[in-house]
């Protein structure tokens, strides 16, 4: 039965990042959420999640070459279907945009209202449109929201190549037996992958934060080498006593 289920959860919830939220950080109702819907409602743009390009100038802002690489990455952010208007320091006008020396500047995209998902995906197109080039730098909630994802996501796997042969190496020198030293890391991934399923099923009812990932699997692994610590010594404890006990 626990194969079983070990594997339906594993089908089912090994693609779990999918389906939970990048933020999680609003509070629903808040008087900031809803002034937040207002200017949505009004300008047709979320005030929350603009996209920034710090751009590096090849020559002082406002030459000929400077407006052409300004204009250049304009075009660029315009193009992507999320992107509703950009805004710089001509269009503004806001002389805080432009850098004290006059060799950098920064516009802002605005996107239009989407749901977590749509805002990490246009981060993520985004980066790969300026992927290369040194002299734009992406910021702003969406390019924030991709990478921590993604920096979650990779943490996570280094964190089980890492974790599971180091808890296989220490439970046996402290279980004393190959066997024994199994239990723990074969009931963490047994934990971690039943927990993802039920991650998953919760996430398609309510909002899920994808920081659930991390604390799942941190609990999951240490749960599981103090019930093996416990199930082990009680289990010895009882053997010593008695000259019979089988398993």
């Amino acid at each position: 039965a626990a194969l079983v289920i070990t594997a339906v959860a594993a089908v089912f919830g090994i693609h779990v990042r999918e389906h939970l939220k990048p933020r999680g950080f609003e509070v629903p109702g808040s008087s900031s959420e809803r002034a937040r819907e207002l200017v949505a409602r009004a300008s047709g743009t979320d005030p929350g999640n603009s996209v920034l390009a710090l751009v590096r100038l090849p020559a002082l802002y406002g030459t000929p070459s400077a407006r052409r690489t300004v204009a250049d990455v304009e075009a660029r952010l315009r193009r992507d279907p999320a992107v509703v208007t950009v805004l710089d320091a001509a269009s503004t006008p806001n002389p805080a945009m432009i850098g004290r020396d006059r060799r950098s500047a920064y516009l802002v995209a605005a996107l239009r209202p989407l749901d977590d998902k749509q805002q990490e995906d246009a981060g993520k197109r985004l980066l790969a449109v300026f992927a290369g080039n040194r002299s734009v730098t992406l910021g702003g909630n969406p390019v924030a929201n991709h990478e921590i994802s993604t920096t979650i996501e990779n943490d996570l796997r280094r964190a089980e190549l890492l974790a599971v042969p180091l808890i296989v190496l220490l439970s046996f020198f402290l279980f004393r037996g190959f066997v024994a030293s199994l239990l723990a890391p074969l009931a963490g991934g047994i934990t971690i992958l039943v927990s993802f399923f039920l991650l998953r099923e919760l996430a398609s009812v309510t909002s899920l934060s994808i920081y659930a990932l991390n604390l799942v699997t941190g609990l999951s692994l240490g749960l599981s080498i103090d019930w093996s610590l416990l199930l082990l010594s009680r289990y010895r404890e009882e053997r010593a006593r008695t000259d019979n006990l089988r398993l």
